[in-house]
């Protein structure tokens, strides 16, 4: 990473990726706990609107806690998410690497 043309640092790129078919549900509700505990969250609220917020350093402290502690605390099926990454992650990755339908893929998978 350059700032300013002076090196800095190293990135290091990650590739996440989640099932096709909306497999994934959230329950953000451990990470707005932390929100609303955190010293820079403000709530103002009057008969014409509502509003919120946090710093964005908070944001990244929180999730840096809490995904660190339990990377599956906001996954609410995380047992199916399991069984998806260890038995079907990779040949949803290989399908969409080759547009091959989902009905072929699974004649070819064990």
């Amino acid at each position: 990473m350059y700032i300013n043309g002076t090196k800095k640092g190293y990135c290091l790129e990650k590739k996440y990726s989640s099932p096709d078919n909306n497999l994934l549900k959230y329950d953000f509700k451990p990470f707005i706990t932390y929100i609303k505990e955190a010293t820079s969250y403000k709530k103002y609220h009057n008969k014409s609107f509502s509003l919120e917020s946090v710093n964005a350093s908070c944001l990244n402290a929180i999730g840096n806690k809490i995904f660190f502690e339990n990377p599956w605390i906001i996954v609410k099926n995380k047992k199916i998410v399991k069984e998806w990454i260890s038995k079907k992650k990779k040949y949803e990755i290989i399908n969409s690497e080759y547009n091959i339908s989902s009905t072929k893929l699974w004649f070819f998978s064990i």
